[in-house]
């Protein structure tokens, strides 16, 4: 069921579909294999355009342990009313059975990353916040945020620690390792 609502929800109708619904099979398969094993945890990781609502839902059923948000703007979450907050609606849990849900928040403004951050938790309630430090778009350079972040580590320092004064949810970073130029 919730494979046919994905479908339906990003409207999915090219021929590639049955091959990626048989790769998540595989890849549920082979989770279960691994906890035997190893009681090794599979995550789904968080990815601008794919791990929406309807993906985690299908990627938790078929054996993901823990996922993430898209990730979600903190100045989108900050100058908007919670109540109409469409930045917080791509952030929220599928139902409230979600588990080990975290949400993925970039940004290079430390008070709206810090604000954006109290704001989730009140809301959405998630097991913890990423910080994107590994966007590697044009778009996400040009505007000062994710990976580009990672040649402004004071800036960054920053941002954590008012992150870390805003709530007491685990912390974690997305980050890139990008080949410096010779």
């Amino acid at each position: 069921m919730a494979i046919q609502e994905y479908i339906k929800y990003q409207n999915l109708y090219f021929s590639g579909l049955p091959r990626n619904l048989r790769v998540l099979k595989l890849l549920a398969e082979t989770n279960k294999m691994i906890k035997k094993l190893n009681d090794i945890k599979l995550a789904l990781a968080p990815m601008a355009g794919f791990t929406d609502k309807a993906m985690r839902q299908i990627c938790q059923e078929l054996g993901a342990d823990i996922t993430w948000s898209e990730m979600v703007s903190a100045e989108g979450i900050f100058r908007n009313e919670l109540k109409d907050n469409k930045s917080l609606v791509l952030a929220e849990k599928f139902n409230s059975k979600e588990k080990n849900y975290w949400v993925q928040i970039f940004g290079n403004n430390p008070l709206s990353m810090g604000e954006s951050v109290k704001m989730v938790q009140q809301k959405i309630k998630p097991l913890g916040i990423d910080i994107n430090l590994g966007c590697p778009v044009k778009k996400a350079q040009k505007a000062g945020y994710g990976a580009v972040q990672m040649g402004k580590m004071d800036e960054v320092v920053k941002i954590i620690k008012i992150i870390k004064k805003s709530t007491q949810l685990p912390l974690s970073l997305k980050t890139r390792n990008v080949p410096r130029p010779a």
